[in-house]
């Protein structure tokens, strides 16, 4: 299974060249680019940006931002939490905003008609019940 990257997308070809290099790595997850930045990581929705050099000369690197976690691309790779940091500001994000839309409840009620009270709390108790569920995904 090769990854193949967007030819217009530099940070998806930093990927694909890091997955050709480590295809032990490749092997334990799946990975597929949303958009710029933006990749479904094992279900998990991630942005992954460049870290530039601190020093003239140096290298950089790339970064995968899950969450409040900020670590190098091959570090997070590797599961291990080497080099890992946590922004303090994003710890508010819920396990829902955790998961990928696509993978997340969905209630077949479409069809119902509600009351604006009813609705208000039919909402309430989906979204209790998405934010309990993303927390076993997570």
């Amino acid at each position: 299974d090769t990854y193949v990257a967007d030819p217009e997308d530099l940070i998806d070809q930093h990927v694909a060249y890091f997955l050709r290099k480590n295809p032990e790595v490749r092997g334990n997850h799946s990975i597929r680019r949303r958009t710029v930045g933006s990749y479904d990581m094992d279900g998990r929705e991630v942005q992954i940006e460049w870290q530039y050099a601190t020093e003239p000369g140096g290298k950089g690197f790339l970064v995968v931002v899950d969450g409040p976690l900020r670590q190098p691309f091959s570090d997070y790779m590797k599961n291990t939490e080497e080099n890992a940091t946590y922004d303090g500001q994003d710890l508010n994000t819920s396990n829902l905003h955790m998961i990928a839309r696509d993978r997340r409840i969905s209630f077949n009620d479409t069809h119902k008609v509600y009351n604006r009270l009813e609705a208000m709390k039919v909402a309430k108790e989906q979204a209790l019940v998405r934010e309990k569920a993303a927390g076993y995904v997570k």
